[in-house]
């Protein structure tokens, strides 16, 4: 569960218009 946690932290997910989801990966 601690894993996913920090997967989810470190990946950032956007809802665009369309309903399209962007994922991006934060800076560490």
């Amino acid at each position: 569960q601690g894993r996913d946690n920090r997967l989810h932290d470190r990946l950032r997910y956007k809802l665009l218009s369309g309903g399209q989801w962007l994922i991006e990966r934060l800076a560490p």
